[in-house]
């Protein structure tokens, strides 16, 4: 009896060992259904984590509707992304997204350009409206997906009700974001989650492709160019 009573312990233990090593995937909440994202700021994530990727630089899964992470380059980055089932892709960087490759793999793109500097309270409005209100799951990139991208998809989802604001933070010791960029850190300690009222009142113009300001330009070119140097220098 007492050997019986061992073995059932045993096999009970086994089994919720098993549930807490199993790896959390885009099937465990990834993907919702039509109902699900109505259910706005119901969908409250657990703590975000670092996911694993191929061709995807930094990538944060901050909310089962929200990854943030750096700039998908090339056929097999996009395909990563139909992996994951996103269905949109907003760009917060300053160079043009490569709105043609998107459109082969069916994804929308959405261009909201942002700097170091800071996030003004009118695009956390129209962040947060993409991720609420545009087809999901969504992702945010910049070009590394260390700075831009991460403080753009806290304060979306912050200001969105999806995760509050200790929340986002967090996401920002993941990504990791430099303490150099006090802007947009101070933009992620400052949002707040915005009135459905608001963001049901907030007129956005969701556009593929927006001009930048003139130095914007030669400042996305020269980060490139240091990118590539980078990448030269390495490998000797």
């Amino acid at each position: 009896m007492v050997a019986r009573l061992i073995a059932v312990i045993l096999i009970f233990a086994a089994w919720g060992c098993s549930r807490e090593l199993q790896p959390r995937t885009a099937e465990d909440g990834l993907v919702h259904t039509s109902e699900d994202r109505s259910q706005g700021s119901a969908l409250v994530s657990d703590r975000p984590y670092k996911r694993a990727s191929q061709h995807l630089p930094n990538l944060v899964q901050i909310h089962p509707r929200v990854i943030s992470g750096g700039l998908p380059e090339g056929d097999a980055a996009f395909a990563e992304l139909q992996s994951l089932g996103i269905q949109t892709i907003v760009s917060v960087d300053g160079a043009k997204p490569d709105v043609a490759t998107a459109r082969r793999f069916g994804f929308r793109y959405v261009h909201l350009p942002r700097g170091y500097d800071g996030i003004s309270e009118n695009r956390v409005g129209e962040l947060a409206k993409a991720v609420r209100d545009l087809e999901g799951p969504i992702y945010i990139h910049c070009h590394h997906g260390k700075h831009r991208s991460p403080a753009a998809a806290s304060v979306a989802c912050v200001a969105a009700g999806l995760i509050t604001p200790d929340i986002a933070l967090s996401v920002l010791e993941i990504a990791p974001t430099s303490p150099h960029y006090q802007g947009l850190i101070q933009s992620v300690r400052m949002t707040k989650p915005w009135p459905s009222a608001a963001l049901d009142a907030l007129q956005v113009d969701f556009r593929e492709t927006v001009d930048v300001p003139p130095l914007a330009e030669p400042m996305v070119a020269l980060e490139q160019t240091y990118v590539q140097l980078q990448t030269i220098a390495s490998h000797g």
